[in-house]
């Protein structure tokens, strides 16, 4: 009986082990804050100067930007920069975000500052399209 119960308790020490193992160590439901995602593409346009009617141009990504992401007191809470094909994620607490372009990348994007809420457990994407500032000659 003796050598059950020890044999109990460490099948048991097991079993958590495992399961902590399993989960990445993050024990759900017990206390623990659930994060949300906050997630999108980086993309330029226009790519030329001029763009013909029915001749759609794609916009291209952008790699490197940098997006600032503050907390509703104007504290920077975290920070993502898009990779080579334009996306970016970050993993954030539930609540509400300010998101901004990084200074002095001599950019602009109508998309951004932007305002954001982040729930648990789910996805917000946001992208954001920045503008090259190319323009095609003034119609007369």
């Amino acid at each position: 009986m003796r050598w059950f119960l020890h044999g109990a308790a460490a099948l048991g020490v097991a079993l958590v082990a495992g399961i902590l193992v399993f989960t990445g160590g993050h024990v759900h439901g017990l206390h623990a804050q659930e994060t949300g995602v906050l997630s999108g593409m980086v993309t330029a346009w226009p790519r030329a100067p001029v763009e013909r009617e029915g001749v759609p141009t794609p916009a291209r990504p952008m790699a490197g930007v940098k997006i600032i992401i503050y907390g509703p007191e104007g504290q920077e809470k975290a920070a993502a920069v898009s990779d080579r094909e334009g996306r970016y994620r970050v993993e954030l607490p539930p609540g509400a975000y300010r998101l901004v372009m990084a200074p002095g990348a001599h950019r602009f994007s109508k998309d951004l500052p932007a305002q954001i809420t982040i729930a648990p457990g789910r996805e917000t994407r946001r992208d954001i399209r920045v503008d090259t500032g190319m323009r095609g000659p003034q119609q007369r």
